[in-house]
């Protein structure tokens, strides 16, 4: 297994899949990072290259994919690798492109969001199995689902510095809170990023009363 190395950005961060028998790939989300984790040259797919494109189709960077292979015996999915790769970001760039050889296997486009501007972000309790309240809530902020458009939601305890990731290249602004993950608080801040991949803007704040 190669060596990583923490590297400060900007970056952007494509997550995808990719079959190397079947030639099939997906990109699942791309998210703007500050820093990122970079593998060396061991384990990277020379069949394989990550493209960013410009909007008039310029490749502006590109990389072989490390490919995070799963260790499970007799899995038919074994042959699926999982792509987490990190490249520069760039001002001009519109597109990610997953390809082999001269064979495109998928594209990733910034969508624009018909309705711009904050989202009200709202809290429902789920109810158990016996019909009570109990202490999970759903969090959901209207919006179209936008090709190119995902949304991350990050959660904090009141006065603190650190958000924590609950949902990260979600197609919709939906989230499940368990309160069980902050033992002994009464309420946390939420919030919603909005992003097309490259450039990303918070739409939604507000501070959510936990269920007990």
């Amino acid at each position: 297994m190669g060596k990583f190395q923490s590297q400060e950005g900007p970056f952007i961060q494509v997550v995808g899949t990719l079959d190397l028998d079947k030639e099939i790939g997906e990109i699942l989300y791309v998210n703007p990072a500050s820093s990122a984790i970079l593998p060396d040259e061991d384990g990277r797919e020379p069949r394989a290259v990550l493209e960013v494109l410009s909007r008039d189709g310029m490749v502006l960077e590109q990389v072989h994919p490390a490919l995070q292979v799963s260790s499970c015996q007799g899995d038919e999915a074994d042959s699926v690798a999982l792509i987490q790769e990190y490249l520069p970001a760039r001002e001009e760039a519109s597109m990610v492109r997953l390809r082999m050889d001269d064979k495109v296997l998928a594209t990733w486009e910034a969508g624009v969001v018909s309705a711009p501007g904050d989202l009200q972000l709202s809290a429902e309790s789920m109810e158990t199995a016996s019909g009570h309240a109990g202490p999970k809530l759903k969090l959901s902020g209207p919006a179209p689902k936008t090709s190119g458009i995902t949304y991350s939601i990050q959660a904090r305890l009141k006065h603190a510095k650190v958000w924590s990731t609950l949902a990260v290249g979600r197609a919709s602004a939906e989230v499940v809170l368990d309160s069980n993950q902050f033992p002994g608080q009464a309420e946390v801040e939420v919030r919603v990023l909005r992003t097309d991949g490259f450039t990303d803007s918070e739409v939604s704040r507000k501070m959510i009363q936990l269920k007990k």
